[in-house]
């Protein structure tokens, strides 16, 4: 083989790793070791916020379950399938809430509801009073700590939807492969009233793009202190806690 052929071939298999080797100004090894020191932190961050809130957030879940067995005479834990932002499937786990007509609710007023499963289909439900208290503070999301300490799940970052929800929202749009799925997200500190689909893949995306140690502490930091201030009003992310402008910020200017 000649030099010049010889030449050819170095230059052809010197360019893609070249072009590869700069990402976003930084090098790709760099970038990964970057990655790799925020999985790890990420990871210690949650496993701390597990040692934390393991003994009360246990007597709070089994004290519930027992509430909800003692009306119902049903086991109250169950497993539902969810679809992360990338298009994953997990299984979490919860309190059950919603319970078929067929097996109504014994104690406590019964009140009927109407909502979607996991396949979209829209289903008559009967729940109680102290489900719906449950629902509305999320504390039938509690079990998914366990999801956190098997590492399914992080504390922070975009929430899981049923695959209805997921492939009517998020169908057609880019994230990360590797995007967690958390059980607070900084959508539930923006949004107001209701849920916009759109806000909140603006949101998730806004911080796949973003994301750090220091703004996964402040997003557990505001989520603690909104449930233990209720009539507190939702948070807004600005320049002035250390964080680039938001989606809504972004288009105002533009």
């Amino acid at each position: 083989m000649s030099a010049e052929n010889v030449n050819a071939l170095g230059q052809v298999a010197s360019g893609p790793s070249e072009t590869m080797s700069q990402k976003r100004g930084i090098p790709v090894h760099k970038d990964r070791l970057r990655r790799r020191n925020v999985d790890a932190g990420r990871r210690i961050l949650d496993l701390v916020c597990i040692c934390i809130a393991l003994v009360p957030a246990l007597t709070v879940t089994l004290a519930v379950a027992f509430a909800l067995w003692y009306q119902t005479r049903r086991w109250p834990f169950l497993r539902q399938t969810r679809m992360t932002a990338s298009g994953q499937r997990l299984r979490i786990h919860k309190l059950q809430t919603l319970f078929r007509t067929a097996a109504a609710p014994r104690r406590g007023a019964v009140f009927r509801v109407c909502a979607r499963n996991s396949r979209g289909r829209s289903r008559t439900y009967e729940t109680t009073r102290f489900a719906l208290w449950l629902r509305r503070w999320r504390l039938d999301e509690l079990p998914q700590l366990l999801n956190v300490a098997a590492g399914d799940m992080c504390m922070v970052g975009p929430r899981p939807l049923i695959p209805y929800d997921h492939n009517r929202w998020r169908a057609g749009e880019s994230f990360p492969a590797d995007s967690p799925a958390g059980i607070t997200c900084v959508y539930e500190l923006v949004r107001h009233r209701g849920d916009d689909p759109v806000r909140r893949g603006r949101w998730d995306r806004w911080y796949l793009k973003h994301r750090s140690l220091y703004l996964d502490v402040w997003i557990i930091v505001r989520t603690a202190l909104m449930f233990l201030s209720p009539g507190s009003p939702k948070y807004e992310l600005s320049e002035k806690c250390g964080f680039p402008p938001g989606p809504e910020r972004m288009d105002s200017d533009s």
